[in-house]
């Protein structure tokens, strides 16, 4: 098999126990061979200040140098209207299939992993189609 493609998976979320990271995580469990999901969080980067963009703190560089190592870039966001400011992104964008999930109070167990069958199916038909969508960009 070939080696997997690295994907960053933002989180767009910054509470513990949010339900947004335990989607992402799940993602991961998810996703097909093709693929590997690499989770970031924004919980260790300092906010941005243009005055230090000539000289930029080493948690903004680790950022940068994960998306710039990624074949792709996954948000899981609780934002619905993020998708808005996408186009304005350089780069292919998956339009569809995108998924807006609901009902997630009672699909994690108490350890965080996904145990709702219906939200299963759907992570993982989305998952599958966005790998497919990264294959054929890096062919």
């Amino acid at each position: 098999m070939a080696t997997p493609y690295d994907i960053a998976v933002l989180v767009g979320s910054l509470r513990k126990e949010s339900f947004t990271l335990k989607i992402a995580k799940a993602l991961s469990g998810l996703a097909p061979d093709t693929l590997k999901l690499n989770v970031v969080t924004l919980h260790d980067i300092s906010f941005f200040n243009q005055d230090l963009e000539a000289s930029p703190p080493a948690d903004w560089v680790a950022f940068r140098e994960k998306l710039h190592n990624s074949k792709g870039v996954l948000f899981v966001t609780p934002e619905y209207n993020l998708q808005n400011i996408l186009p304005g992104i350089s780069g292919p964008i998956l339009g569809q299939p995108e998924i807006y999930l609901n009902g997630v109070g009672d699909a994690f167990d108490d350890k965080g992993e996904l145990i709702k069958e219906s939200l299963q199916a759907v992570m993982k038909q989305y998952i599958d189609a966005f790998a497919a969508f990264v294959e054929k960009l890096n062919k």
